[in-house]
């Protein structure tokens, strides 16, 4: 495989997910603009704006900028600012699908694999509205054949959100001590270097 190429896709990447991200983003204020911000039913539009656009853009384009495999790396980026815009209850399952068949496509090369997970702009309310797919992620882990825990490396978390301790009281029943105990987290302040190192290294 030619090292030039995989070091250019690779340095191509981050732009590529920040030009997906503005289309999706104009999409998003497109609804709000006919649909008007309603504090009462604020969850209610946050997932009708979800399936919006969920319904207008090509479901392989979707799971391909939300979850993907650095080049040449055991590594999978799952970037969450993407996942928030259309994710709902109605796709929770294919978009885990779509991660479970990358960690395991991982695994059968590498016999391991680290997560990157971009968790800017993640809140509380966020891990409230997100729990069931969460939930579902942790139940399709434990019905595989292998556990992915033993098969972790690392879990990065970049961007943490400041109220990360609290967010962690949803979460920790559901995640083995093992895997506790891989996870490393970066602060925004130091996040976009490392994000920038590691698609580029």
């Amino acid at each position: 495989m030619n090292t030039q190429l995989d070091i250019t896709s690779r340095s191509t990447i981050m732009n590529e997910q920040t030009s997906f991200l503005e289309n999706v983003q104009r999409l998003q204020n497109e609804y709000y603009q006919s649909s008007p911000k309603n504090a009462i039913f604020k969850k209610h539009q946050k997932t009708e704006c979800a399936q919006q656009i969920s319904n207008t853009i090509s479901v392989n384009q979707l799971h391909s900028k939300t979850v993907f495999v650095i080049p040449n790396t055991n590594s999978i980026w799952v970037d969450y600012t993407i996942f928030k815009l259309y994710a709902n209850p109605q796709n929770y399952r294919d978009i885990i699908k779509y991660l479970i068949d990358n960690i395991t496509h991982i695994i059968g090369i590498y016999g391991t694999f680290n997560i990157h997970i971009n968790l800017n702009t993640f809140s509380i309310s966020s891990a409230e509205r997100y729990r069931e797919s969460i939930n579902l992620f942790c139940s399709e882990c434990m019905r595989l054949e292998f556990r992915f825990s033993d098969c972790l490396v690392g879990m990065y978390i970049y961007n943490t959100p400041s109220v990360i301790d609290s967010i962690s009281m949803f979460f920790s029943p559901l995640m083995p001590t093992e895997v506790k105990n891989k996870v490393i987290m970066y602060g925004k302040k130091e996040s976009p270097g490392l994000i920038d190192i590691l698609m580029k290294q």
